[in-house]
């Protein structure tokens, strides 16, 4: 394999270009985990399905501004980062996503968040893949 090239075989089909309407959210499951796919825009994000908050349902959510919108309390999470608008330290758990023709894919392998900010503290027990993700999850 070329140096620098990571091997992905993870990729699933979850939806089709259009399935997905502009500043919307489905509900989809990759292997067991339950996630939102959205479009920003013509960008496309995943994210898991429960909000960090209360586990209000984000399928039920709204995209707007770059933003997903909770429906329970109206927290707002970056489509972009998965982290909170005005809390930095609360993320949602996010998925790369990717097209292939009229294939919209995910890898349920969860991205890693940003670098935690200079005087930010590192929690240890943060939620990893397979374990309860949908709870104040702090970013990185």
């Amino acid at each position: 394999m070329p140096r620098g090239v990571a091997m992905t075989q993870g990729w699933r089909v979850v939806a089709r270009v259009g399935d997905v309407q502009p500043n919307d959210v489905i509900a989809v499951a990759v292997d067991g985990v339950e996630m939102v796919l959205g479009r920003d825009g013509d960008r496309y994000f995943a994210a898991q399905r429960r909000c960090v908050h209360r586990g209000g349902d984000l399928a039920e959510g709204i995209v707007s501004r770059g933003h997903l919108i909770c429906p329970q309390h109206a927290w707002r999470f970056s489509t972009a980062t998965g982290c909170h608008a005005e809390a930095s330290e609360y993320c949602l758990v996010t998925y790369p996503v990717r097209v292939v023709g009229d294939q919209i894919e995910v890898d349920p392998q969860a991205q890693a968040q940003a670098p935690a900010q200079p005087g930010e503290q590192a929690d240890e027990g943060e939620a990893g893949p397979g374990k309860d993700q949908a709870r104040d999850r702090p970013c990185r």
